[in-house]
């Protein structure tokens, strides 16, 4: 059966519309392949209030960056939750994939450039925003950042699962933008 790698970014465990729409596809997929959760915010990868040299120092990964960047390496699909913040990831989203970003094991330097080491056939990205913001524009900094690690790890191809609008519009609306997005999730999940 093959690995879905499903890391969950959000930070609220019971009213996030991000981690309602990550768990219908997830579920959506339960059946076909072997799920392990990841809890970013359970992991102690925070940013630091002050940057320490040795926090980000690539040449010092600890048992614990090792072990998720290899996760992350042999996942077959890999499903990121995270909510849009500031034009982007929330920091300990970012300090997660920072930590992970290994050379050896999500990626190996060659010379002039890099080669990626994951063997996801599938990263999908899935948020909601409360701005009209939609997907892969010059204002949404999370995919642009996604699609660059996607190069960088050797994802063979990044998607999008979003609601766009949420905080902005009637709550009718926003809700039906949300059942949208499900229906949407449940539909791509059936095609991976």
């Amino acid at each position: 059966m093959e690995k879905l790698l499903y890391i969950d970014g959000t930070l609220r465990e019971n009213d996030s519309r991000t981690k309602i729409l990550a768990d219908a596809f997830v579920e959506a997929l339960a059946d076909r392949f072997s799920v392990e959760k990841v809890v970013i915010s359970k992991l102690g990868f925070t940013p630091k209030k002050y940057v320490d040299v040795d926090y980000f120092n690539p040449a010092l990964p600890g048992e614990k960056e090792i072990a998720e960047a290899k996760r992350l390496a042999t996942a077959d699909v890999i499903v990121l939750a995270a909510p849009f913040y500031d034009m982007g990831l929330p920091s300990f989203v970012h300090a997660y994939f920072e930590r992970i970003s290994i050379d050896g094991y999500t990626f190996k330097s060659v010379p002039g450039s890099y080669q990626g080491l994951s063997v996801a056939r599938k990263f999908i990205y899935i948020t909601t925003r409360g701005a009209l913001i939609e997907d892969n524009s010059p204002s949404d900094g999370a995919s642009l950042y996604l699609n660059a690690l996607s190069h960088l790890w050797g994802f063979q191809n990044l998607q999008v699962i979003s609601a766009n609008g949420l905080d902005v519009l009637p709550e009718n609306i926003a809700k039906e933008r949300l059942l949208r997005a499900i229906s949407r999730a449940k539909r791509l999940a059936k095609k991976i």
